[in-house]
């Protein structure tokens, strides 16, 4: 198994800021949570009623296939990392999508692989990139900005469509 994803403590204060002030312009409600310490019942209520949930790359973000259909998710993947393994939450009716922060440390034989898949396939490398703490840039904030407000973007045309009366036959 791996370790707990971690991102670093500017970085999430920056990230609350821009999920604050997005959600609030919307008139959505900001939660944090924290699976760790919840039951699985309890980890399926909170996502079974959420509109988006944000998460760094990891197996809590399983728990998006309770997710409402036609929500959303945001994936948040570290440097070199992008597993595209929630991508099939698209196909659950969940709209996926997803960042990889555009810096990190390297592996320390990274000169040595032939590509990313190399990397995949060799253990010590893939848990360094998987496990590496997310550390976000300006541009990294700004890519983040983004597909957030694309995530909002995207159940704001959900809410339209809903509330469009229809055609009684």
């Amino acid at each position: 198994g791996g370790t707990r994803r971690l991102i670093q403590p500017d970085s999430r204060t920056k990230i609350l800021e821009v999920l604050q002030r997005e959600t609030a312009e919307r008139g959505y409600e900001l939660q944090i949570i924290r699976f760790e310490n919840m039951t699985f019942r309890e980890q399926v209520s909170v996502v079974s009623d959420a509109a988006l949930v944000i998460g760094v790359h990891g197996a809590n973000l399983v728990n998006c296939m309770y997710m409402p259909p036609l929500s959303a998710m945001l994936e948040l993947n570290p440097y070199r990392w992008h597993h595209g393994m929630y991508f099939e939450a698209g196909r659950a009716g969940v709209k996926y999508f997803s960042m990889s922060v555009s810096s990190g440390t390297e592996y320390k034989k990274w000169n040595e692989m032939d590509s990313m898949w190399q990397c995949l396939t060799e253990h010590p490398c893939k848990i360094h990139y998987r496990d590496a703490v997310l550390n976000f840039n300006d541009d990294d904030m700004a890519t983040f900005t983004e597909k957030v407000q694309a995530a909002f973007s995207h159940l704001s045309r959900v809410v339209e469509g809903l509330r469009r009366p229809t055609a009684a036959a």
